[in-house]
């Protein structure tokens, strides 16, 4: 007998209703704050701002009266009116006498005949031994014995789930469900209850049905010791897994989803564990039910109920998602949340991605062959396969439920893939690029990126940019307010507050920016800004760490194009944070080198940049030809593949390249009696030479002799040398079938150090770049005076490093940098010097609510009173 879900209603963090979670959800917000009184980096998540909904329920089920006063009990009633109330008809037909009420964590009885609620729900006998309480998965034991109860003839309408106000264990880290991190979780607090009916019952009376309830397991883990908790072991979880779905008649194979235990502690980790073992395993038959013989405690298994069908995964993948990561483990109301969530997804035909999915991975969901997913973004539901659904909730008390839920086989309203409700209008969810056969990319290969956004929504783990502008008294009271306000604000507010900052236009000539992923350092750096911003240098750009700001300045940028002994990087090792490799060999290196600074390019002419000059090193002079409207993108990237494998293939073996920081007088020295040459002139005490190997670490020991620093780069070819004088003539015949146009915008030269003309012969030049050495130091120095901002395109910092020397403020988009930090503070750097209008397209993708950073918050359970500055 399949249960039906009819009815719906939820009260969690940022989150007051069904809709509004289901929008957290898919936008990845996180309701995340800093935990009052705890230490730095501690997080909770607490409902802010609640009061009654004064719903009235169509027949009298639980009396408000019974509230007494405690908080606690008048959300649950809340929320359980709120939950009948969502049936698509009116229920006056039901009798009170035949509803039942199974609320975890909620001692307070309701009016007679209203059925059982039950505190902190635990059950008797398991495999391992006597169990005691569960809070963490105890609304979904509350589920599972609503089901029962309707199964049983109990009971025609049951209305079930948890209610938790309080808080518990730390966690400064993520707590999603596939983070490879192990410390802990974020306490939340909310109150979830869902209506439930026999699904043949809903059906005849023509009720909409969310999901249907397929089947149910439990099992505990061996009793807890007098040390504590029951340890986390694998098979406990596995068995409920395997009971479920027995008891349901699907296969795992078969679903699409998994919502599971929001922590990242070895209680999560077993969830992903015995998740990746049941899906790549043949799983053996169940018992009929909790381990003992007859026992049909938590199997559940239906008389005639045949052994799951052992084929192979298939290559197939699943999601998996934890809701804790928006809104926190909510204790005895998480597993309803969960359900919840599930329950929406299998109704609208979206998979949802996972909060923190841009996180460093569990390897469960990174192993190649793998059958588990953390999306990035939400995904449409593959057509033409039946919607399947699993929820888990294993808690550290000893006792793990799992349920199945499925797509109601009649009453499912078919609709296009992707379709959200919002207000009873379709909403379409933006299909994602990634491939439904490999892990998802949070960031874009470079080949189409999106307007400045590396994912579908941005990462709650990056740093946003909140830019302030007018006058200087009106931006002091802005950084007053957020400094003394801003540990109050939710990691979800922050962002929405950055939007709606990020979309406004100049409201004065101080502009302050400020760069921040998370509540404490913003009121840090916004407490900072209050100090550039008492006395600000009219026409200057001031950075501080974090903090950007300008008076009057004219936005005049110099764009520097890095060249090939840039720290390179591929685009998957950054979105998952793996540590990046050298790349040494010419060929790879230089068409990587390029494709990089074209993405930060189309990135900054995203943000509405209209640099005034351009500067590239090397081979990121080809990357300034573009810019400058010389070279088609296209031909650009056949000449430096061409210009790679040349230099990889008749250069000089055995030679490279070594940077000295050093004068112009003491690098003589080193070379003196040696094939050495200068390759590269980057400042007044920074050269590069090239050469032999050999050669290259007599120079080496000399400096080191001399106290001087030097550096070997990666380069397996000794470049702006006659070392690679060989590729000239074969570089200048690719050459020959590439049309240049004259220059639209000013490019320096390396060179030359001079602007490239209308009457230069690139192809020339270009020619001559494989053997001259760079001059970029000279190049630098002839536009620092009109220079407000040097900005660095491409990966890596090390031209804006370097061109710090002229003492004119630096920025650096660091592309595929190992976060988005540099990015970050190049937006904030462009916009403090008014060189972009505003920073909307840092923000374009991204969905968000309004948010008023002058009202008072109120949490519930913890109040957190914030005065107002403005009275």
């Amino acid at each position: 007998m399949d249960v039906a879900i009819v009815g719906m209603a939820c009260v969690y963090p940022d989150a007051p209703g069904v809709q509004a979670l289901w929008e957290s959800v898919l936008w990845r917000r996180r309701a995340l704050l800093p935990r009052p009184g705890g230490p730095r980096g501690a997080r909770t998540a607490l409902i802010e701002g609640w009061s009654p909904s004064g719903t009235k329920p169509p027949i009298p089920v639980l009396d408000d009266d019974a509230a007494g006063g405690d908080p606690l009990r008048a959300l649950a009633v809340d929320t359980a009116h709120r939950a009948l109330a969502d049936l698509s008809e009116p229920c006056d037909w039901l009798d009170p006498a035949r509803i039942s009420v199974v609320i975890g964590n909620l001692p307070f009885t309701p009016k007679p005949g209203g059925g059982d609620v039950l505190d902190r729900l635990g059950l008797g006998v398991d495999r391992a031994g006597p169990l005691g309480d569960d809070p963490r998965g105890s609304s979904l034991l509350c589920l599972i014995t609503a089901c029962r109860t309707l199964r049983d003839g109990g009971a025609d309408l049951a209305l079930a789930g948890g209610v938790e106000l309080g808080t518990g264990a730390l966690a400064p880290l993520f707590g999603g469900p596939a983070d490879g991190r192990v410390d802990g979780f974020w306490p939340g607090q909310g109150c979830g209850v869902v209506a439930l009916m026999r699904a043949a019952d809903a059906r005849a009376r023509g009720l909409r049905v969310y999901a249907e309830i397929a089947g149910w397991g439990v099992s505990a883990e061996r009793a807890p010791g007098p040390g504590g908790p029951a340890l986390p072991e694998v098979d406990g979880r596995l068995l409920a897994l395997r009971r479920a779905y027995a008891h349901s008649g699907v296969r795992p194979q078969d679903v699409r989803l998994f919502e599971g235990h929001a922590t990242t502690t070895p209680y999560g980790t077993a969830g992903l564990a015995a998740l990746a073992r049941l899906l790549r395993r043949p799983p053996a038959e169940p018992t009929a039910g909790d381990g003992r013989p007859g026992d049909q405690q938590s199997g559940d298994q239906r008389p005639g109920d045949q052994p799951l069908d052992t084929r192979a995964y298939g290559g197939a993948w699943a999601a998996v998602g934890a809701i804790g990561g928006n809104i926190g483990h909510s204790g005895a109301a998480a597993g309803v949340a969960g359900v919840i969530k599930a329950a929406l997804a299998v109704a609208h035909g979206v998979l949802p991605p996972a909060c923190g999915a841009d996180e460093p991975p569990h390897p469960l969901v990174t192993a190649p062959e793998g059958p588990l997913r953390a999306l990035a973004g939400p995904r449409p539901w593959p057509d033409g396969e039946p919607r399947h659904a699993g929820v888990s909730a294993m808690g550290h008390g000893g006792v793990h439920a799992h349920l199945v839920l499925r797509e109601p086989g009649a009453t499912v309203r078919a609709g296009e893939p992707g379709a959200v409700e919002r207000g009873g209008e379709p909403v379409i969810v933006p299909r994602t690029r990634d491939s439904a056969a490999a892990p998802p990319r949070p960031r874009d290969g470079g080949t189409v990126p999106r307007a400045y956004a590396h994912t579908p929504w941005p990462s709650p783990a990056d740093p946003v940019v909140f830019p302030i502008s007018g006058s200087p008294g009106d931006v002091r009271t802005m950084l007053e307010r957020i400094a003394d306000q801003a540990t109050c604000w939710h990691e979800a507010e922050l962002l929405d507050l950055a939007r709606a900052l990020a979309h406004q236009t100049p409201r004065g000539p101080l502009r302050v920016a400020l760069v921040a992923g998370s509540a404490e350092l913003l009121a840090e750096r916004a407490r900072l800004g209050l100090e550039l911003a008492a006395d600000p240098p009219p026409g200057r750009l001031v950075t501080r760490r974090g903090v950007r700001a300008g008076l009057g300045v004219r936005g005049r940028v110099t764009l520097l194009f890095p060249g090939q002994t840039a720290p390179l990087r591929r685009p998957e090792d950054v979105a998952w944070r793996r540590r990046e490799e050298p790349v040494w060999d010419t060929a790879v290196a230089q068409p990587a080198a390029l494709e990089a600074a074209l993405v930060a390019l189309r990135e900054l002419d995203a943000l509405g940049l209209n640099a005034g000059a351009a500067i590239g090193h090397g081979v990121g002079e080809v990357a300034g030809l573009v810019w400058a409207g010389c070279l088609t993108s296209q031909d650009a990237r056949r000449l430096v593949r061409r210009r790679g494998r040349l230099m990889s293939d008749a250069g000089t073996p055995g030679t490279g390249m070594l940077s000295v920081t050093a004068s112009r007088e003491e690098v003589e020295r080193l070379v003196t009696g040696t094939g050495l040459v200068v390759a590269a002139v980057d400042g007044p005490r920074a050269h590069v030479l090239s050469g032999r190997t050999a050669e290259l670490m007599l120079a080496a020991k000399r400096a080191e002799a001399e106290g001087l620093e030097t550096v070997r780069l990666p380069a397996t070819r000794a470049l702006h040398s006659p070392y690679v004088a060989a590729c000239q003539q074969g570089f200048a015949e690719c050459l020959q079938g590439v049309t240049f146009l004259p220059a639209q915008r000013p490019l320096i030269s390396t060179v030359t150090a001079q602007p490239v003309g209308p009457h230069d012969d690139l192809a020339v030049l270009l020619r001559a770049q494989i053997v001259a050495p760079v001059r970029f130091w000279d190049a630098v120095q002839r536009v620092a005076g009109a220079t407000d901002l040097f900005c660095e395109a491409g990966p890596g910092r090390g031209l804006s490093a370097l061109a710090a020397a002229t003492g004119v403020p630096t920025a650096a988009t660091d592309t595929y940098g190992p976060d988005g930090v540099a990015r970050a503070e190049t937006a904030a750097a462009l916009w403090a010097c008014a060189a972009v209008p505003d920073l909307t397209a840092c923000y374009a993708d991204c969905p968000g609510r309004p948010m008023d950073p002058w009202r008072e918050r109120v949490f519930a359970g913890a109040p957190l009173r914030s005065p107002d500055l403005r009275a």
